[in-house]
């Protein structure tokens, strides 16, 4: 899973009903559903010019989605 600059969690969801990327706001709730084709393993955005590209691993392939927010990476925040 992943977040973005203003709290929203972007979490691979492997049901086999409904799985795909589910927002979430910073309360729990649903925004958004992003259906992938296989059962996804994980999630991330992109850095620099690729910041508001989320990449999405599923089964054997690599996908990616460009969305219009960018991409928070605690690990290299100031």
């Amino acid at each position: 899973m992943t977040a973005d600059p203003e709290g929203r969690i972007y979490a691979a969801v492997r049901s086999a009903d409904r799985f795909g990327i589910v927002v979430f706001d910073s309360d729990g709730r649903e925004l958004a559903y992003l259906p992938t084709p296989e059962l996804p393993t994980n999630c991330c955005f992109g850095r620099g010019q690729q910041a508001s590209t989320l990449y999405i691993t599923a089964g054997t392939g690599l996908y990616r989605i460009g969305l219009r927010v960018t991409g928070h990476h605690s690990a290299t925040a100031d």
